[in-house]
């Protein structure tokens, strides 16, 4: 049995909507999240369950930390991530899930580190965040790496890393 030109129309037009719809939304979820299309490689850990996706974070923080200590405390550094609250409706572990996410493709695009905000010298305890893995002297070198990565103040803003409890950030130079 064949199909009527106008039953052919509506399955094209369903075939696109949907195709639209799917696209669309993968889209908009990547310029939520500030990725750029080409740079997202990483598995969403949304579907593992918050303990692993804790036990990944805490993981990578453990790795990451000795070179942090060794290399970057005292010095600026561009922080790549949670520069603005972009998931702020979602749930602790979702909000986790997405830290995760995002981090694994910034360490694919960047070579990014990640450290959990408690542990040093941010106003808000409790949230990771990837920096790069590379010290400056002054925020103005750590912004011009951010302006060379063609990445503004809404994805890289310099942070004097430190332990104490002075925050030093800088959005813009």
């Amino acid at each position: 049995m064949s199909k009527s030109a106008s039953q052919v129309r509506d399955d094209v037009a369903w075939g696109r909507a949907f195709f639209g719809l799917i696209l669309g939304a993968t889209v908009m979820a990547l310029g939520v999240w500030g990725l750029r299309t080409e740079s997202v490689a990483a598995k969403w850990p949304g579907s593992d369950p918050p303990a692993v996706v804790d036990a990944r974070l805490d993981a990578t923080v453990a790795h990451d930390h000795k070179s942090i200590e060794k290399h970057l405390v005292g010095k600026w550094v561009p922080q790549l991530s949670r520069v603005a609250e972009t998931h702020w409706d979602l749930t602790a572990s979702a909000g986790r899930a997405h830290d995760l996410f995002e981090h694994e493709a910034l360490r694919k695009q960047y070579r990014a580190l990640l450290i959990r905000s408690g542990d040093y010298n941010f106003e808000t305890g409790g949230r990771y965040i990837s920096i790069l893995p590379k010290g400056f002297k002054s925020a103005k070198q750590a912004l011009g790496w951010c302006r060379k990565a063609h990445l503004g103040p809404d994805r890289c803003i310099a942070k004097r890393l430190t332990h104490g409890s002075a925050a030093r950030t800088v959005l813009t130079g």
